[in-house]
């Protein structure tokens, strides 16, 4: 098998110092017991490693940078937000700035102080008016209703200190100056009498026939004629005193809105009743002209009084 394997060797043209094991498939070997023969040849004929390209030094550099550093979607958008920040932040500095202009605007304007201090004038007038000269206002109070009845006064039967009864027709054309209280009471109903009486003294002698003092009592169960008659002595002998049945006073108030209260329980004559403490001034007709605090002092109601006499 070698001699004809050489012979076509030869025949082909092949030279004969090649290495004929190249030639030879592996499986046939020269000799059976070459196992070392073998061997080498294995060893030589491994195959030569896959030699790679290399690359250049700049390209690797730049290859490194470029993987080191990719492009981010999140950058991008962070980017975007910084810009639109900074669009946000000059429109805000914008809109001050023209806010800042309207305001100086407004400032320079004259009438943004002239009609608030002309309201605030008209109004501080309107108060002082009705603080000052409540007598007007009062009258008409006093007579406006839906019903055509007044809303404090009307008509009223009493009996007088004589024992007659007497009702409010009999006082028409004349100003009442007139007080509820009670005998027995130990400090504010003299006061208040005392009070009217130092306002009769000091009238002219024209307005007191314009005018009448009246007590109605607010305690028919002590207050008899008597007991009225002789208590009003004390302050002025011009007074009229009216008293009358529980049921009598009781509608009287009514009229008048005056508040009254007596104890749930008494056994004896020794108690006292809780009243409201005003002064009216009624007017010809028996409607309501003014009315009279306890603070007010006897000067301060006597320029009031004049006040409405002269009408």
């Amino acid at each position: 098998m070698i001699l004809r394997a050489h012979k076509i060797i030869r025949h082909l043209g092949v030279k004969r110092n090649k290495n004929i094991n190249n030639i030879i498939p592996r499986c046939y070997s020269t000799s059976s017991g070459s196992g070392q023969e073998n061997t080498a040849n294995q060893t030589t004929n491994k195959p030569s490693k896959l030699k790679i390209p290399s690359v250049g030094t700049n390209e690797k550099k730049a290859s490194i940078k470029t993987e080191s550093k990719p492009t981010l979607d999140y950058e991008k958008d962070k980017d975007e937000d910084e810009a639109k920040n900074s669009d946000n932040t000059k429109d805000n500095k914008e809109g001050s700035r023209k806010l800042k202009k309207k305001i100086k605007k407004i400032l320079r304007d004259p009438y943004t102080y002239i009609i608030p201090a002309i309201l605030s004038i008209g109004v501080a007038a309107y108060f002082y008016d009705f603080d000052k000269k409540p007598k007007g206002q009062l009258a008409k109070l006093g007579t406006v209703s839906t019903t055509g009845v007044p809303l404090i006064g009307g008509s009223f039967t009493l009996v007088d200190t004589k024992g007659r009864p007497v009702t409010d027709s009999e006082f028409r054309g004349k100003h009442l100056l007139l007080y509820f209280g009670f005998t027995n009471c130990p400090d504010i109903c003299p006061e208040e009498l005392k009070k009217m009486a130092g306002v009769l003294r000091s009238l002219s002698p024209e307005h007191k026939t314009k005018i009448i003092p009246l007590f109605i009592t607010l305690d028919p169960y002590r207050d008899s004629c008597e007991a009225v008659e002789e208590y009003l002595q004390e302050f002025h002998p011009d007074f009229l005193g009216l008293t009358g049945t529980p049921g009598q006073i009781k509608e009287t108030t009514k009229k008048f809105r005056v508040y009254y209260y007596y104890p749930e329980k008494f056994d004896d004559d020794d108690y006292l009743v809780d009243h409201s403490m005003y002064i009216y001034l009624m007017g010809p007709m028996g409607h309501l002209k003014d009315y009279f605090e306890r603070s007010l002092t006897t000067n301060q109601v006597l320029k009031r009084v004049q006040a409405c006499l002269d009408e």
